[in-house]
């Protein structure tokens, strides 16, 4: 979906483009200046909506990443019950194995 947006943003490059030469060209008389408030929201509501999917994608790339360091700590805790843990002397270290049973 962002890249979907971003690549839409060309389209609001040329509406504002468009829109600027139609304020560049219009006469007095044609009043101009109702169009330029138009661009203003449309870009300020474009860029609402980037904003917020940039927000939503960083929340849900912490929350997966989240889910797996949680598959991590489910794994190993069902592995634990079949597990084992010895601890041996390796001169004056203690050395740690976990066997799996």
């Amino acid at each position: 979906m962002r890249t979907e947006l971003k690549d839409r943003g060309g389209s609001l490059e040329y509406i504002n483009h468009a829109g600027q030469d139609l304020l560049r060209k219009a006469s007095a008389e044609q009043s101009p200046q109702r169009l330029r408030p138009d661009l203003e929201n449309l870009n300020a509501r474009w860029n609402k909506v980037l904003a917020e999917i940039e927000d939503r994608h960083s929340k849900f790339a912490g929350a997966s990443e989240q889910l797996k360091h949680l598959r991590v700590i489910r794994n190993f805790t069902l592995l634990l019950p079949t597990t084992r843990i010895r601890y041996v002397f390796v001169g004056d270290s203690l050395v740690t194995n976990l066997l799996l049973c």
